[in-house]
C-alpha cells in the first residue's frame, strides 16, 4: 500500500515535525515518548528503536547502520523543505534492499524555487518553547539553490525534559544542459535531548513533573549527510544517474538508572560510497514496461564504547 503526503497536505495539517505528520498515514504507528523522543513503525511492535523501516531523503538513507532504524530525536526534517512524502507500507525489500522489511518513507525536498527570496520566522509557546528559522531560495540562470537553518529549544513539562536542536539543509542544482544536471545536497542535524525517565505510582501522585533519579540523563549528537548526483536522459524513455555520498554520525547517551545501574555510551558511524542506476520505460501497442537496475558500493566504520557513570553534573548532556 502506498500513501502520498503532498505539499498541500503539509500546509493544511498544521504539523511542525515529521513524526507528527506521519500520524496522517493509515497503518503507521506513531507515539511520542517524551518531549522529543518518538517511536515509529508501520508493522506493529512499535518501540523507540524500531528497525527495518527505511527512511530516505532525496534518495539517501537516513538509517543508523547499528540497528537499521532511525534516531528520530536527532534526525528531524523541516517540513518547510519538503515537497512530498511517499510512504510504502509493507515489505519492500525486493525494490529497496535490506532494511526495508517494515516499509519505506521517501522524503522529497522542494524543487523549482523561482524568484530569489529570503524568509525569516520565529515561534514561541509554553514550557519554554522557542524556535527560529531562516530560509533562502531562488533560481539564477542554470542554478537553483535552496538553503534553510533552524534553531529549536524548549524546557519541557517535566524536570530534565527539554531539548536544544539545530537543523540545516543546503541543496544546489546546476543544469549542464536540457538533459543533464548536477545536484549537491548537504544536511546537518544535532543538539541535545534530555530524558526525564519513568516514575513510580507513588511518585506520580506526589509530583508528576519531578525527575528524582534521571536529572542529567539524555542524548547529544550530530548527524551530517552529503551527496552529489549526476542525472542524464540520453534518449527518450531512458534515465541514468550516478551518485557519491557520505554520512557521519556521533552520539552520546547517558542513563543514570534508578538503582545505580546507569550507563554512558558513545558511538561513531562513518559511511561513504557510490551508487549508479539506469531506468527505461516504454510502450508498444497494448504493452508497457518499466525496467530499472543499479548498484551501490559503500564502506564505513562503526565504533562504540560505554562505561558506568557517576550520576553527577560532570556527565550531564543537557
Amino acid at each position: 500500500a502506498i500513501h502520498v503526503i503532498t505539499r498541500q497536505d503539509i500546509r493544511r495539517s498544521g504539523m511542525t515535525s515529521l513524526p507528527e505528520l506521519l500520524r496522517m498515514v493509515p497503518g503507521m504507528q506513531v507515539a511520542q515518548i517524551d518531549g522529543g523522543s518518538w517511536a515509529i513503525s508501520s508493522r506493529g511492535f512499535n518501540a523507540k528503536n524500531s528497525d527495518n523501516l527505511l527512511v530516505m531523503l532525496d534518495g539517501r538513507a537516513l538509517q543508523t547502520p547499528s540497528f537499521t532504524g532511525v534516531n528520530w530525536d536527532m534526525q528531524d526534517v523541516m517540513l518547510e523543505d519538503v515537497e512530498r512524502i511517499e510512504v510504502y507500507r509493507g515489505a519492500t525489500g525486493p525494490l529497496y534492499g535490506g532494511g526495508a522489511l517494515a516499509g519505506v518513507i521517501a522524503i522529497v525536498t522542494r524543487r523549482n524555487p523561482g524568484i530569489p527570496r529570503v524568509d525569516l520566522a520565529a515561534t514561541g509557546g509554553s514550557f519554554g518553547e522557542a524556535a527560529g528559522r531562516v530560509h533562502a531560495s531562488g533560481t539564477l540562470g542554470p542554478w537553483e539553490f535552496y538553503a534553510t537553518a533552524r534553531k529549536d529549544k524548549a524546557s519541557g513539562w517535566r524536570q530534565n525534559d527539554g531539548h536544544d536542536l539545530d537543523d540545516g539543509l543546503l541543496r544546489i542544482n546546476y543544469a549542464l544542459s536540457d538533459k543533464q544536471s548536477l545536484a549537491l545536497l548537504l544536511k546537518y542535524s544535532g543538539g541535545t535531548e534530555q530524558a526525564p525517565g519513568a516514575l513510580t505510582a507513588q511518585e506520580l501522585r506526589e509530583d508528576p513533573r519531578q525527575t528524582p533519579y534521571n536529572r542529567y540523563d539524555g542524548t547529544r549528537g550530530r548527524h551530517r549527510l552529503a551527496s552529489l548526483v549526476y542525472s542524464a536522459s540520453p534518449a527518450p524513455g531512458w534515465s541514468l544517474s550516478a551518485q557519491t555520498f557520505g554520512r557521519w554520525s556521533d552520539r552520546d547517551t547517558l542513563t543514570t538508572g534508578r538503582f545505580g545501574s546507569g550507563f554512558l555510551g558513545s558511538s561513531q558511524e562513518r559511511l561513504g560510497g557510490v551508487q549508479a542506476e539506469a531506468r527505461h520505460t516504454g510502450a508498444a501497442g497494448p504493452w508497457t514496461w518499466d525496467l530499472s537496475g543499479g548498484g551501490e558500493l559503500a564502506s564505513g566504520s562503526l565504533g562504540a564504547r560505554g562505561r558506568r557513570p557517576r550520576p553527577d553534573r560532570r556527565h550531564a548532556v543537557g
